[in-house]
C-alpha cells in the first residue's frame, strides 16, 4: 500500500481561487491554458514562464531589436509573434511556504539577437528568489556578443536581472495549483533608477550619456544596465522615452515544488521492518534532510529520539537517502529489532521528512508527513510447519532422518532441533534443515521420532512426529565343511555361517539342520548362532548318504525364511 501527502500551508484551501488568478495570468501572458493532466504531469518538474519583455517578444521581422531567438538546453518557447513565451524547466532548488524565502533555479537559455545577427545576448539557468522581507530578485547566468571588426563579448556571468516585491515573510503569493507551488508577478519596472541630473554619472551607469535617463526612473535593475554597457545594448531595457513602456519586463510565472512523500511497507517481521520512501521536491544542497519513522502527528521540533529508522540524505557514509539533482530521492528504512520492539499496535505512524541538524520548522519546505501502514499482526512470531523426512530402512543399516523448517515470508529460520524416538539427538538447523543420523541397530519394528524446533527471534517453536519403520534383515545360510565325519557308531562334527545379505552386523539365534535318509528316521539338530557362527554335532547315522538341510529360526531383527540345502554326508562303516 502507498500512500502520497504534502504538506501545504495553511492557504491551501484557497486552491481554486488561486488557480482562477493563475489562470487569467497565463491568458495575459499569452500562454494558454494547460489541461489539468498535463498540469499533474508538471508536478515533478516546476518550470519558469517569462515573456521577458514585450520589447524583447517583438519579432525582427516587425522592427524588434532582439527579436530573433534561439532557446537551448531544455528551454522552449511556445505563442508567435508578441505572445511569444520562454519556459524555463526543470526547477530545482527549495521554497519556505511559511516565510515565503524561495531560491527556485531553472534549467535552459535563450539567446536573443537582433540586426541579422550584429549583436546577441544569451539569459541561462534564471533563478527566481525571495528573501524573508519579501524582497524578489530574477538573476541569470548572462553573457553576449557584439560583433565588428573588434568584437565586444561578455563571459557567463551571474548578473540580477529585475527585482519584484512579495509579502513579506509570508508564503501567501503563492499559490498551490496541482502539486506545486505557483508565483505570479510582475517585476519592478516605475522607480527602479532615478534619472541622472548629468551626462558623465548616466554614463557611468550604463545608461548612455542623455541628462535625465532613464526616462520616469522606468529601468531593469541597474546592476544588469552596467553588465550590458559595453555591449551597447543597454537601451532595449530601460525607458528611453516616454513612448516605449515596452521595455518593461513581462509578468512571469514561476513555479516551485512542494516536498511529497510516498511510503510503503516492503518487509516486515518479528524483529525487522523496512519501508520504502521515495520524495521530490526536496532542496539538494544545504544540509539536507532526515528521512525516518515517528508517531503520526509529531510537533515540527520533535526531538531527535522521537523517530525510528533515522537516515541522513547528507551522510558521507552512504548514499542511500541522498537527494539528486532534480529534488528526488529515493531510499529504504531499517528499523532494527529494538525500534520494532518499541511500536505500539494502538498508535498510528507515519513517515517523516525533517530539515537536517536541528533545523525542523526552520524550512517547511522540506518537511513533509505520511501516514505509514504496518500491519502489527506481522510483528508475532511465524508459526513454522516442522517437516520430517523418514524413510524405511532395514535392520543393520544406518538411515538419516532429515528435519525441515521452512521459511515464511522470506524469514530463513534458525536455531535447534532436538530428535526423540530413536535415541536422543539435537543440531544445529543449516539453511532450514537438519540431518540426523540414526544407528544399525535400531530396532526392527516401528517407533515413532519426534522433532522439537526450538524457535528463534522470528520463530515460535514447533514440533512434528512421524513413525519410523525398520524391517528385518534377510540372511543366507551356509553349512561348512564336514570337521569330523560320522559313522553308525560315533558323531560327527560341523558348522554354519550365517550371514545378514544387508550389512556387517553379526547375526544370532537358532537354526535347524535336519539329515534325511529314504527310508530311515528323519533327525534334528537344533543349534544356537552366535556373532554369525554355529557349531553342529552330527548325530550317529545309518550308513548311506544323508541329505542335510538348514534352517534359520530368525529373531525379532532377522528374518527366519532363510532355508538352504546343506549337501549330504555318507556313512559307510
Amino acid at each position: 500500500m502507498s500512500i502520497t501527502i504534502e504538506r501545504t500551508s495553511a492557504r491551501s484551501g484557497h486552491t481554486r481561487a488561486a488557480s482562477l488568478v493563475v489562470a487569467f495570468c497565463l491568458a495575459v501572458l499569452g500562454l494558454a491554458a494547460v489541461p489539468s493532466t498535463a498540469q499533474a504531469a508538471e508536478t515533478s518538474a516546476p518550470a519558469l514562464k517569462w515573456k521577458i519583455s514585450a520589447y524583447v517578444a517583438n519579432p525582427s521581422a516587425t522592427g524588434g531589436q532582439l527579436g530573433d531567438h534561439a532557446v537551448a538546453a531544455g528551454a522552449t518557447e511556445s505563442g508567435t509573434g508578441l505572445d511569444r513565451v520562454v519556459t524555463f524547466p526543470n526547477g530545482v532548488g527549495s521554497f519556505n511556504p511559511t516565510s515565503g524565502t524561495t531560491s527556485m533555479t531553472y534549467q535552459g537559455s535563450v539567446t536573443l539577437s537582433g540586426q541579422n545577427g550584429a549583436y546577441s545576448l544569451t539569459l541561462a539557468k534564471p533563478t527566481v528568489a525571495v528573501d524573508a522581507t519579501g524582497k524578489g530578485t530574477i538573476s541569470a547566468d548572462a553573457s553576449y556578443v557584439v560583433a565588428g571588426a573588434t568584437p565586444v563579448t561578455a563571459p557567463s556571468t551571474r548578473v540580477k536581472l529585475t527585482t519584484f516585491n512579495n509579502t513579506a515573510g509570508t508564503g501567501a503569493d503563492w499559490a498551490l495549483t496541482d502539486g506545486l507551488r505557483t508565483l505570479t508577478k510582475t517585476p519592478n519596472w516605475a522607480g527602479v533608477q532615478a534619472p541622472f541630473a548629468d551626462s558623465a554619472a548616466t554614463d557611468a551607469a550604463g545608461y548612455g550619456t542623455t541628462v535625465g535617463r532613464p526616462s520616469d526612473s522606468k529601468s531593469w535593475d541597474p546592476a544588469f544596465i552596467a553588465f550590458l554597457k559595453p555591449a551597447g545594448i543597454g537601451a532595449f531595457f530601460y525607458q528611453t522615452s516616454t513612448a516605449n513602456d515596452n521595455k518593461a519586463p513581462a509578468p512571469f510565472v514561476a513555479q516551485a515544488p512542494v516536498a511529497t512523500v510516498t511510503s510503503a511497507v516492503s518487509a516486515q517481521s518479528p524483529t525487522a521492518l523496512a519501508v520504502d520512501v521515495t520524495g521530490s521536491g526536496f532542496d539538494p544542497s544545504g544540509v539536507g534532510i532526515y528521512v525516518a519513522v515517528g508517531e503520526a502527528g509529531l510537533a515540527a521540533n520533535a526531538a531527535q529520539g522521537s523517530y525510528l529508522g533515522t537516515q541522513w540524505s547528507n551522510d558521507p557514509s552512504s548514499t542511500s537517502a541522498k537527494i539528486k539533482a532534480d529534488g528526488t530521492f529515493a531510499t529504504t528504512l531499517k528499523l532494527t529489532a529494538a525500534e520494532v520492539a518499541t511500536l505500539d499496535p494502538a498508535k498510528s505512524y507515519s513517515v517523516y521528512t525533517i530539515k537536517a541538524h536541528g533545523q525542523n520548522n526552520s524550512d517547511p519546505s522540506q518537511s513533509a508527513e505520511v501516514p505509514l501502514a504496518i500491519d502489527h499482526s506481522k510483528f508475532a512470531k511465524k508459526s513454522p510447519a516442522v517437516g520430517l523426512q523418514v524413510p524405511t530402512s532395514v535392520y543393520g543399516q544406518a538411515s538419516t532422518v532429515v528435519v525441515s523448517v521452512p521459511s515464511v515470508d522470506g524469514l530463513a529460520p534458525t536455531g535447534t532441533v532436538t530428535l526423540t524416538g530413536a535415541g536422543t539427538q539435537s543440531a544445529t538447523l543449516t539453511n532450514g534443515a537438519a540431518t540426523f543420523s540414526l544407528p544399525a541397530t535400531l530396532a526392527a519394528g516401528t517407533t515413532t521420532v519426534t522433532a522439537a524446533y526450538s524457535g528463534d527471534a522470528n520463530y515460535a517453536g514447533a514440533s512434528a512426529s512421524a513413525a519410523k519403520s525398520v524391517t528385518k534383515a534377510a540372511v543366507t545360510v551356509r553349512r561348512n565343511k564336514i570337521s569330523k565325519k560320522p559313522t553308525t557308531k560315533k558323531s560327527g562334527k560341523t558348522s554354519l555361517t550365517v550371514r545378514s545379505t544387508s550389512s556387517a552386523v553379526a547375526v544370532d539365534g537358532s537354526a535347524k539342520v535336519t539329515f534325511t535318509k529314504k527310508g530311515q528316521k528323519t533327525k534334528t539338530k537344533t543349534v544356537t548362532v552366535r556373532n554369525g557362527a554355529a557349531k553342529v554335532t552330527i548325530p550317529k547315522l545309518k550308513k548311506g548318504t544323508w541329505k542335510i538341510t538348514v534352517a534359520y529360526s530368525g529373531t525379532a531383527s532377522f528374518d527366519g525364511t532363510a532355508k538352504a540345502k546343506a549337501g549330504s554326508v555318507k556313512v559307510t562303516k
